[in-house]
């Protein structure tokens, strides 16, 4: 009986003991699985910063944008030097891939003045542990209806992202600055020419919305979504009304009120008490897997709407148009855009005291007044002294004085 007792209590302890080892093993694997994620995070987050830099790099670049520092407040504009410029070069992408502006590519640089920083290895090939991102995955955007231009590895050494060769990579010698400690992959997206879904489109009945007001084609919400592609096909009205009455589930039924009486005071940028909107480009795919429009997503986006500073500028001098820039170029309007005593200043380098722009949002003409031009002078507290010509030169004396808005100008 005492034998049994003992193999009992043995038989107890080696299960506890087993026990115990697999709970220590699955926290050891739980903890290294946690400090590789935050190792991936690091990498990533580098790697977000790298890409953002090469961006910023690519504005300041002086073959790309001339620099302005205004006096007053040392803040430094750029602009670019053509139109070609206003936008970011192409790097590592095929022509037809019209969204997908930047991929990370070997022996290519992000911009024409920039560094190649890409390996030659392609993310979908799979590496030594099998792991491997394969164009599916890149394509979770939905931003191109397909995708078949995958990005390279960028390693990350001890020294920063750069290209080096398999030794430098595997040696782990502390003195090796070129050991690789991660790597990274990236592709940049222009969505800025898509259509904003939590905005656009109108249905098709019972909204009291009548030809006149859908023919304003330069509003938004009037946009004709059954234009948009969908596969083979466009967006049926039935879809179209299915996002609008989902989107606007309060107000599809009044919607000519809902945008002159709601979305029209703020720029579409509340959510009306009883209306849906999509808060991320997830909110947007799940929708859109879920009612059959999936192929439409490459042409519509989500966006964050805020109010724009006023971006206007002198384009010439007086001379420039064949007059003459008078005493002191006082008419070279283009080239004393940014003194202080210019009448025709650079609206977006105008400074208050406290450095920011004086004008933080575009004009807007809801004022009472009995004119446009009266609206927008009233309302922003600007002064004209006396007659002003426009930009070919004056040919009586003119004067301006633009003092501090009594309330903020909106768009």
């Amino acid at each position: 009986m005492a034998l049994v007792t003992v193999l009992v209590i043995l038989s107890l302890i080696t299960v506890v003991l087993v026990s115990y080892l697999s709970v220590m093993r699955q926290d050891r694997l739980s903890t290294q699985s946690y400090s590789q994620g935050i190792d991936a995070d690091q990498v990533a987050l580098g790697g977000i910063d790298q890409v953002v830099g090469d961006l910023r790099s690519e504005i300041t670049n002086s073959q790309n944008s001339t620099n302005l520092t205004v006096t007053e407040t040392n803040l430094v504009i750029y602009r670019p030097l053509n139109p070609t410029n206003a936008v970011p070069q192409r790097a590592g992408t095929l022509t037809n891939e019209l969204t997908l502006i930047k991929v990370s590519r070997s022996n290519v640089p992000s911009y024409s003045e920039g560094t190649a920083l890409a390996s030659s290895a392609n993310t979908t090939n799979a590496s030594l542990n099998g792991r491997r991102i394969s164009l599916s995955r890149w394509n979770a955007p939905f931003l191109l209806a397909s995708f078949t231009n995958a990005p390279d590895w960028i390693n990350v050494t001890r020294a920063g992202a750069r290209v080096v060769t398999a030794a430098q990579a595997c040696n782990a010698a502390l003195t090796n600055a070129n050991f690789v400690v991660g790597r990274y992959a990236y592709t940049v997206y222009d969505v800025s020419g898509l259509i904003d879904v939590t905005a656009a489109g109108y249905p098709s009945t019972g909204a009291a919305l009548t030809s006149a007001n859908i023919g304003r084609k330069g509003f938004l919400a009037f946009a004709d979504l059954t234009q948009i592609p969908n596969g083979s096909a466009t967006l049926t009205q039935a879809q179209v009304d299915a996002l609008v009455n989902w989107r606007n589930a309060s107000n599809a039924s009044s919607y000519y009120s809902y945008l002159t009486n709601f979305a029209a005071t703020n720029g579409f940028r509340r959510v009306a008490p009883g209306d849906n909107t999509f808060l991320s480009r997830q909110d947007l795919i799940h929708y859109a897997e879920a009612n059959g429009i999936t192929n439409a997503l490459p042409y519509l986006t989500t966006f964050t709407c805020e109010n724009t500073a006023p971006s206007w500028t002198p384009r010439y001098d007086a001379s420039d148009l064949g007059g003459n820039n008078g005493s002191g170029n006082i008419y070279a309007y283009k080239s004393q855009a940014n003194s202080t005593n210019s009448i025709n200043r650079d609206l977006a380098n105008v400074r208050n005291l406290a450095g920011g722009p004086l004008l933080p949002t575009r004009f807007r003409s809801t004022a009472s007044a009995s004119s446009p031009r009266e609206r927008r002078l009233r309302y922003c507290n600007i002064s004209v002294c006396r007659d002003r010509r426009m930009e070919g030169g004056p040919t009586t004396t003119a004067t301006a004085r633009i003092s501090t808005p009594s309330r903020r100008c909106g768009s």
